[in-house]
């Protein structure tokens, strides 16, 4: 590896790092903030899907984008937009206004996103995909560690107006981190890789309808990262059910991102062993056994299938983000990956939505994506990995 690539990729992992911190930590202080304004499990899922609401109309969008002028661009743009989601509540303290923070950070952090995910795969060809990808995942499931610690202790350095004013305030200082990361990620020779001029959404769409089983990889995909940003999202109102602290939240968040960690460093040993499809499919049915279990667990066994939450995750995402990059022609890579994000935050704001206008408490929540996790195992099933 080149000096001036070794020089990218650092700063590329730290902008992932940052980023994925800031917006955990952001979406926990929601939470939390959204607890100190007397929300009802309804409001709260309204609250975190304007989170993914404004990313599907734009991720499209960012991908073409990230097709025509390169994937650096449209990160720094997003990492913008994420300090300024992150300032907002900090100066304007009602509850109209952590709506239109949480619109903002959606926007934002597609953007980065969609940044990220053009760059890499730009440069990742067949055979280092998944490595690629997995170091991607290693640096958003550090910052998934750390971001919910930072925003849970805050309230302990900063006794402010609540715990998640104090969170928005470690989540700002996070994103300022991934700002200034993101600038140095400046790739010249990625022009060599925009040549190409995509004539956007349709050729997308073309490209991923004409891949065997890429929309069922994608929903697959989206079905895991929703359940898991449910989760995430209603874990805290999980522990004020059962009067468990801030900090032990953090923590347990902590320790699922953590266990992503780990399993990524023997990923390609794993698979080798396994297989691809047979990973997701256990990857899916781990989901659903552990939000099934979550609502009877006491902190002890709370943690332990929180460890598995994140082994399960840890695995799926790269290996299936990987298969889907480099089975999508170059070409057009950026907007089907913006297709891919749609999806995604689709799902991501329609759940916690749909779930917290049905449930009644947290109980229900995590059933019904215990329900819909163990059902998607079908889609992996019927999609046929070269490697198995």
């Amino acid at each position: 590896m080149s000096l001036d690539l070794r020089f990218w990729a650092i700063f590329m992992f730290l902008q992932a790092l940052f980023s994925q911190a800031s917006t955990t930590a952001f979406k926990v202080s929601l939470s939390y903030q959204a607890i100190a304004f007397n929300f009802d499990t309804t409001m709260i899922g309204l609250a975190a899907a304007a989170v993914g609401i404004p990313p599907i109309f734009a991720a499209v969008h960012a991908g073409v984008w990230a097709d025509r002028v390169g994937g650096y661009w449209v990160a720094l743009a997003g990492n913008a937009l994420v300090v300024a989601s992150a300032l907002l509540p900090l100066l304007i303290y009602t509850p109209s206004f952590l709506f239109v923070a949480a619109a903002v950070h959606g926007l934002g952090i597609i953007l980065s996103m969609v940044g990220q995910q053009s760059v890499i795969g730009s440069i990742a060809g067949r055979a280092a995909s998944e490595k690629a990808f997995a170091t991607m995942f290693t640096a958003n499931a550090l910052g998934q560690m750390t971001g919910p610690l930072l925003a849970t202790g805050a309230s302990a350095v900063w006794p402010l107006q609540s715990t998640g004013y104090a969170g928005f305030v470690a989540a700002l200082c996070i994103a300022i981190l991934a700002l200034v990361a993101s600038v140095f990620c400046h790739r010249p020779w990625e022009a060599h890789a925009i040549g190409h001029k995509s004539s956007g959404a349709r050729q997308g769409f073309t490209a991923i309808s004409s891949t065997p089983g890429a929309w069922r990889v994608l929903f697959l995909n989206a079905i895991v990262l929703g359940s898991v940003d449910v989760l995430t999202v209603f874990l805290p109102i999980w522990g004020q059910e059962r009067g468990i602290s801030p900090a032990i939240i953090g923590l347990l968040l902590a320790v699922r991102a953590a266990a992503s960690i780990v399993v990524r460093f023997y990923m390609a040993r794993i698979v080798a062993i396994f297989g691809r499809k047979t990973l997701l499919m256990g990857c899916t049915a781990t989901i659903a056994l552990a939000a099934a279990i979550l609502p009877f667990a006491n902190i002890v066994v709370a943690s332990a299938f929180l460890v598995l939450l994140g082994l399960a995750y840890g695995m799926s995402a790269p290996i299936s983000l990987a298969w889907f990059s480099v089975s999508i022609p170059a070409s057009v890579r950026g907007s089907a990956m913006g297709i891919r994000l749609t999806v995604n935050k689709l799902t991501q704001g329609a759940l916690p939505l749909a779930i917290g206008a049905v449930s009644a408490g947290t109980t229900g929540v995590f059933a019904m994506i215990a329900i819909l996790t163990a059902s998607s195992t079908l889609l992996v099933s019927t999609v046929k990995f070269s490697s198995d």
